[in-house]
């Protein structure tokens, strides 16, 4: 498993050797055994190209489907979903044909309410959205409103994990339906504006307390010449701000014209956010700012600009 991950692209020279008896090794009665197989899968699956899974791809979409209606043991049947996910992106429209029996899966899973699965309910919507990547919108269409809605009602839970899933399947969607998101624009753009405003950090004074210590980490401390301070940072927060920036991008990029009325309150918060102290943060957010031109575009000027690398003569293609 650690070798799959952590020795790519190398270790996918050996994919015909090695995927037919991880293949096997789905079958073990082992819990562990099985979700290490799913991972192993998972991560060779997410860089195959569709020739690399083809030979494998029927038998292996029925096993894991197999194995997650078979199992309760929740940690299988989270790399299990995963394992699907990233055999969707290995066979792209190759895995058409099985959308109907995986998203049948995945709707009883993106439904769960119960804390502890969570985390299975958003893998769930994730597959769902890496389904909608390899198979194209005219496959997913049929699938589109039901997935937004259990994901939408994600977000009024209170888990940062599932919102994060939640955002990550929002720029998923975005990027294959296309104008056909838009509907959806006036309820999802301002929660994301909301969590990319928050502050995911703040700077107090630490107190020293009887012994002398200050009662912040060492390493989370910053002085200045007035005393000691320590940086608190939610580091949940830090993660849902970064998935949140990449889905207002994606909707952006993608939904055209219909994105324009929400321009003005995404730069806003898209600049404020390119000063945040997190290198995450900013580099999200330096994707995320190009994408906001795209709607300009697409509303004034005919959704193409005809201009030249190089050339500065003349007017501003942008006037």
């Amino acid at each position: 498993g650690q070798i799959s991950e952590h020795c790519q692209p190398e270790i996918l020279g050996y994919a015909s050797q090695i995927l037919p008896i991880v293949f096997a090794l789905l079958d073990d009665n082992t819990v562990a055994v099985q979700a290490t197989s799913c991972y192993v899968l998972e991560m060779f699956c997410e860089r195959l190209e569709p020739e690399g899974v083809r030979p494998l791809l029927d038998a292996l979409v029925k096993k894991l489907a197999a194995m997650l209606e078979g199992t309760t043991k929740r940690s299988v049947q989270e790399m299990a979903v995963a394992a699907l996910a990233a055999t969707a992106v290995a066979a792209e429209e190759e895995f058409a044909p099985y959308i109907g029996g995986v998203a049948a899966l995945m709707s009883r899973l993106m439904v769960l309410t119960d804390e502890k699965l969570y985390t299975l309910r958003g893998r769930a919507l994730e597959c769902m959205g890496h389904m909608a990547i390899a198979v194209g919108k005219d496959n997913f269409r049929p699938y589109f409103q039901d997935t937004m809605r259990c994901a939408c009602e994600g977000l009024t839970f209170d888990s940062t994990d599932l919102h994060e899933f939640a955002y990550a399947v929002f720029a998923n969607i975005a990027k294959v339906m296309g104008e056909e998101f838009a509907p959806v624009l006036p309820e999802l753009v301002p929660h994301l504006v909301k969590v990319i405003g928050e502050d995911e950090g703040q700077l107090e004074q630490a107190v020293e307390d009887k012994a002398g210590q200050f009662s912040g980490l060492d390493d989370s401390d910053e002085e200045d010449e007035d005393g000691n301070y320590v940086l608190h940072v939610r580091t949940a927060l830090l993660e849902s701000k970064k998935g949140a920036i990449t889905a207002l991008g994606e909707m952006a990029a993608h939904t055209g014209a219909a994105f324009c009325p929400y321009l003005e309150e995404s730069m806003t918060v898209l600049q404020q956010a390119a000063n945040n102290w997190h290198p995450l943060i900013k580099g999200e957010t330096a994707d995320a700012l190009p994408s906001l031109v795209v709607p300009s575009v697409a509303a004034h000027h005919g959704g193409e600009i005809q201009w030249e690398k190089g050339d500065i003569g003349g007017a501003s293609p942008m006037s």
